[in-house]
């Protein structure tokens, strides 16, 4: 809602500081060019302190969303407790298999003890296929003018083994395919 401010982070960084100058940029604490100055950790959490006590007046909250979390280095991970810790924040890593894996190593512990959710998606079975490759169609556009016929269906189940990620990679390159070749018909 419009009292939910949001973050997303799409590509891994390499230092705490980078994260929080994407965080700081995106929630409209500093400007991008600002971000390209050097600051310290310190200054950087200082300013995110700041701006996680102004959402209190407001009735307001912040969500930091860290795409493809286990590309992270370990020590960025082991800083992210910090940026939930007091305030209207939370942050949602979002990853793949490995990331509950590295999750245990002990220099993460403290982070893995403060996650209250944890979700697993599990692959699609070939029933539920069609039906995914159309909604995600149906979001991207207002009426998709492709379709999938049955035996393409069944070889994206073949040869994703129904994980989500996999099926995106493989449609969207059908779809380019297809698009070259101007069909309507995958």
């Amino acid at each position: 809602d419009r009292r939910t401010l949001t973050s997303l982070l799409l590509e891994p960084c390499g230092t705490i500081e980078e994260v929080l100058r994407t965080v700081l940029v995106d929630f409209g604490v500093i400007a991008r060019h600002e971000a390209k100055t050097p600051a310290t950790q310190e200054k950087l959490t200082a300013a995110l302190t700041s701006f996680r006590a102004s959402l209190a007046p407001l009735q307001a909250s912040a969500v930091v969303v860290i795409d493809e979390a286990q590309s992270l280095p370990a020590d960025v991970l082991a800083e992210l407790p910090t940026l939930a810790a007091a305030g209207p924040l939370q942050v949602v890593l979002v990853g793949q298999p490995r990331l509950g894996r590295l999750l245990k190593r002990t220099e993460l512990r403290a982070l893995s003890q403060q996650l209250s959710v944890r979700c697993h998606i599990h692959p699609l079975p070939p029933d539920e296929i069609l039906g995914y490759v159309m909604h995600r169609l149906a979001v991207a556009g207002t009426s998709p003018r492709v379709d999938f016929d049955d035996v393409a269906v069944t070889r994206i189940h073949e040869l994703t083994g129904g994980v989500p990620g996999l099926v995106n990679m493989l449609c969207d390159r059908s779809l380019t395919r297809g698009c070259e070749a101007s069909a309507s018909v995958i």
